[in-house]
């Protein structure tokens, strides 16, 4: 569970995820949406290049 206490370890554990794991995120035959914070593509900007699109889109809230 994050909280302001351990806030940059909650940052890493999601960059390492959606970084270092990104192969084990992948379903062959499955069209999959993640919802991601914000910082990540500021944390890895190369993050787009393990997936599909190669790239972080980003969908403003209005």
């Amino acid at each position: 569970m994050g909280t302001w206490v351990n806030d940059r370890e909650v940052q890493s554990s999601v960059v390492n995820l959606f970084d270092a794991h990104a192969s084990r995120l992948n379903f062959p035959g499955v069209h999959v949406v993640y919802t991601v914070p914000p910082y990540l593509k500021v944390l890895s900007p190369n993050i787009g290049t393990f997936y599909g699109t190669g790239a972080v889109q980003v969908f403003p809230a209005i």
